[in-house]
């Protein structure tokens, strides 16, 4: 019923546990009710990249794609910044993170979604 309230509580929870699978799908979840497909798009292909079964974020991300044709590099733009705030010490450079959160983003694309490369 309230979205944004969820969404908010939910990154609190993930900024503590970025592991949190339940406090990613509902982040998603809410996301996608705000209308908010790139963020919703994001959550849901890191959870698809761990355990490519959970029905659920299939459903979500595929209501994303139909919502937004451009979800594809814009997810690829989400999970670069997730990645940054999950490791920010890290040597890893910019590019290498975009490269690293594109292979994610179209193995779940291709391959877990079958959605053409």
């Amino acid at each position: 019923d309230r979205p944004e309230e969820a969404a908010d509580l939910c990154t609190q929870t993930l900024e503590l546990d970025p592991a949190n699978k339940k406090a990613r799908l509902r982040r998603g979840l809410a996301c996608e009710a705000l209308d908010l497909s790139a963020k919703a798009g994001a959550d849901m292909v890191l959870l698809l990249s761990e355990d490519a079964e959970l029905k659920q974020a299939k459903e979500c991300l595929g209501r994303c794609m139909t919502a937004s044709p451009t979800l594809r590099s814009d997810v690829v733009t989400e999970i670069t910044a997730v990645l940054a705030r999950i490791d920010p010490q890290s040597s890893e450079d910019t590019a290498a993170r975009i490269l690293a959160a594109h292979e994610l983003a179209e193995n779940v694309f291709v391959i877990t979604m079958g959605f053409a490369p």
